[in-house]
This record gives C-alpha cells, sequence and structure tokens, in this order.
C-alpha cells in the first residue's frame, strides 16, 4: 500500500472513543482503502470519508480546536485561507507544502498564521 490517505489512516491507532476521524479524499480508491483499513481497525463507526474539499466545505466542518492535517498536493495555499474559513485561526494545522511546485507560494502560506498560530516549518529529511 503506498502512502496515499496516510492523514486519514494514522486516526485508525487507540484514541479516546469521542475522537471521530473525518477524511477529505478525492479519489474513489482511497476513500474505499480508508473504509477497509477502519473497519479492519474497529473505528469504522468513528471515521467518515468525504469526496474532495474546497473552502466552503472546510468553513462547514471546521470547530474551534480541530485539527487539520492538510495534504492537497499544492492547493494548500487556496484552500487555507483563514479570510474565507475563519475558524482556521482556532484550529490547529499540520500542512504538508509542495515546495517543489513553487516556494514563494509556501512562504505566502505560511504568512498567513503567525498572528494565530505558532508557525514551524520541519525541512524534509529531519
Amino acid at each position: 500500500m503506498n502512502g496515499e490517505g496516510w492523514e486519514v489512516r494514522g486516526c485508525y491507532g487507540p484514541r479516546p472513543s469521542s475522537f471521530a476521524c473525518l477524511g477529505l479524499r478525492f479519489e474513489l480508491e482511497s476513500r474505499e482503502a480508508s473504509r477497509h483499513l477502519a473497519g479492519i481497525n474497529g473505528v469504522a463507526g468513528r471515521v467518515s470519508l468525504r469526496g474532495a474539499c474546497d473552502r466552503a466545505a472546510l468553513a462547514q466542518i471546521l470547530s474551534p480546536g480541530t485539527l487539520v492535517i492538510c495534504d492537497v498536493e499544492g492547493s494548500e495555499v487556496e484552500l487555507l485561507r483563514p479570510e474565507s474559513v475563519p475558524r482556521l485561526k482556532d484550529s490547529f494545522l499540520i500542512v504538508e507544502l509542495h515546495e517543489f511546485l513553487d516556494p514563494e507560494r509556501s512562504r505566502a502560506l505560511l504568512e498567513r498564521f503567525p498572528a494565530t498560530h505558532e508557525v514551524k516549518l520541519i525541512e524534509a529529511g529531519l
């Protein structure tokens, strides 16, 4: 199995019973693989899987203190806009940046959150 959907699959370990995971996966195959693993791990009732996500959908599902693990293959700059999705300001964010596409785009994203978040860049391989 490849790394597709690792964000959702990481939710399958021991967690408090109140813990829930929402996976937003564009690819049907990835959603099916995630559903299968949730069943094997006995957490299918706590994992919800949906298709692609845009800013409007993200704004609807976030609540204060939500952990957002974001790997959207270069669309993070367009998706993670606190002016359009205000709940991002009080959510926890882990974002995979795709620097190879355009380092300036990643810098722009990093500059959006210092007033509300502790921003830490972790370089690949560290």
